[in-house]
């Protein structure tokens, strides 16, 4: 004699990791607004000189269905060389996600502001975001500060920064991994 009992069919789901952004001024509310994978931080400075500082918010989205880990490397540079090496990148986080971010850097490149610090003030070709846990469904503004010193210095016709009148560029990523 024998005998079988069907056990039945397994199902086996996979979650995903899925991150999206929004971006826009430092008082941007992240509670509400349209994310999505593509988006850009725009022009930051258009006739930027010594001394001018600007914050911009990066709300970062986890829309997957598992908790994740991100994190931001050092944004790849294009256009003059110089530049990126002068300009001052503090990037912090906000104590909630419709909070103003805090101006990270004064006039001098110096740290200011009271929200929490995810990067070591650096310059914009060296800016990295520490790893950082992030929720289902959860969202963190990222409030990153730019300056360019007042100490910075440059004579047009004699300087060795030749930095006046140069553009560039930095492509920045988040990426994310499950925890």
């Amino acid at each position: 004699f024998t005998d079988t009992a069907a056990a039945g069919t397994a199902t086996f789901t996979t979650g995903t990791v899925d991150v999206a952004l929004q971006i826009g001024a430092a008082n941007l509310d992240c509670s509400t607004g349209t994310f999505d994978e593509a988006q850009s931080l725009g022009t930051i400075f258009s006739l930027m000189k010594p001394g001018d500082v600007l914050t911009k918010a990066v709300c970062v989205k986890n829309v997957g269905t598992l908790a994740i880990n991100y994190t931001q490397a050092a944004p790849t540079t294009g256009g003059n060389a110089t530049l990126p090496t002068k300009i001052k990148v503090r990037i912090t986080k906000a104590s909630s996600s419709s909070a103003t971010c805090a101006t990270g850097l004064d006039a001098a490149g110096a740290n200011a502001g009271a929200d929490t610090q995810v990067s070591a003030t650096a310059t914009l070709a060296a800016i990295a975001v520490t790893s950082q846990s992030l929720a289902t469904s959860a969202v963190d503004k990222l409030c990153y500060t730019f300056a360019l010193p007042n100490t910075v210095t440059d004579d047009k016709d004699s300087g060795p920064l030749n930095i006046q009148g140069v553009t560039s560029n930095a492509a920045f990523s988040i990426a994310a991994v499950n925890q």
